[in-house]
């Protein structure tokens, strides 16, 4: 983390605060997306694992199921494929069962 970089998602925040004030189209969607910005930059790993695990421990489940399926590497081997095809391919990929696939 740098500061450059904080100090450039501040004047993003701030300029995408003013357009906002001015009611511009996309400006909430551009404040949400700084806004995460900024906390993924300023977060260190242990507070993630804190969060996962105390205060989101669904999501470690999730988590652990994804490591699991080997989801993680079928995604990384997807690379630029389209996500509809990718979803399509991962229940054969990794061997789980959908109720709501045509067999």
């Amino acid at each position: 983390m740098t500061s450059s970089s904080v100090s450039s998602i501040l004047e993003g925040i701030a300029a995408a605060g003013n357009a906002f004030g001015g009611n511009e189209a996309g400006s909430r969607e551009a404040l949400i997306e700084y806004s995460r910005l900024l906390v993924a930059t300023l977060k260190i790993p242990s507070e993630f694992v804190q969060r996962t695990f105390w205060a989101e421990p669904a999501m470690s489940a999730n988590i652990r199921t994804a490591v699991d399926v080997r989801l993680f590497q079928h995604l990384k081997e997807a690379g630029d494929v389209m996500l509809g095809s990718a979803l399509h391919a991962r229940p054969k990929k990794t061997a789980l069962t959908s109720p709501y696939r045509n067999a």
